[in-house]
């Protein structure tokens, strides 16, 4: 999940995209290590990345309605349905904590002046980073509320 991770944050900074082939790989390696370790896990980890990937559709959609074009890519929804693949319900706080450093981010570069108004700014990074913190930095389990 990791080098998915750093591979998606990289693409998606250089190029403004999520490859589905990297994806799905990491979509492959995720189903074979969940059957191969907690296969009874395997529907609530599917439920999770059903719930997540229809959330971050639900602000792509709400985002096109608002400011006339999506506010997340197709890539970062099914970024978001890998994530939970691996880390289950554990992914939302995951996205949360990514929505979290990329708005403050964008708000420290819109009042510093470097980040224009309707600048693309990819998500997978903050994806990344905030993967990293919550599996590195967190006790196993802890799921800070919301």
């Amino acid at each position: 999940m990791a080098a998915v991770l750093i591979a998606a944050a990289e693409i998606d900074r250089r190029h403004g995209i999520i490859p589905n082939r990297l994806l799905a790989a990491g979509a492959g390696l995720g189903l074979a290590l969940m059957l191969a370790v907690d296969a009874a896990a395997l529907g609530a980890h599917l439920l999770a990345a059903l719930v997540a990937s229809g959330l971050v559709l639900l602000v792509r959609v709400a985002s096109t309605y608002v400011l006339g074009r999506p506010g997340m890519g197709m890539g970062d929804i099914k970024l978001a349905a890998l994530l939970a693949l691996y880390l289950g319900w554990e992914s939302l706080w995951v996205f949360y904590l990514a929505v979290m450093l990329g708005g403050t981010l964008a708000l420290a570069g819109l009042l510093s002046g470097r980040l224009k108004r309707g600048a693309h700014l990819p998500f997978a990074p903050f994806v990344a980073v905030a993967a990293g913190l919550h599996l590195f930095l967190l006790p196993p389990g802890l799921v800070l509320p919301l």
